[in-house]
């Protein structure tokens, strides 16, 4: 069985800054870094609607 990982605020920022790149995909970032893409959408969604406060300042600074 495998553990869940625990991404930093920072790689959570710098990989959801990826998906947003002129012809990027979440599918193919998600399949970049080892995420499954329903997870990377989970964490866009949070940032959308000001749910992941740690991430707003990373993704701000990026």
């Amino acid at each position: 069985m495998q553990r869940r990982r625990r991404w930093p605020a920072e790689e959570k920022a710098r990989i959801m800054q990826e998906t947003y790149a002129p012809g990027m995909s979440v599918s193919l970032v998600a399949r970049r870094h080892g995420i499954a893409p329903n997870q990377l959408f989970s964490w866009r969604r949070l940032y959308l609607q000001g749910l992941c406060p740690q991430c707003l300042c990373q993704l701000g600074e990026l």
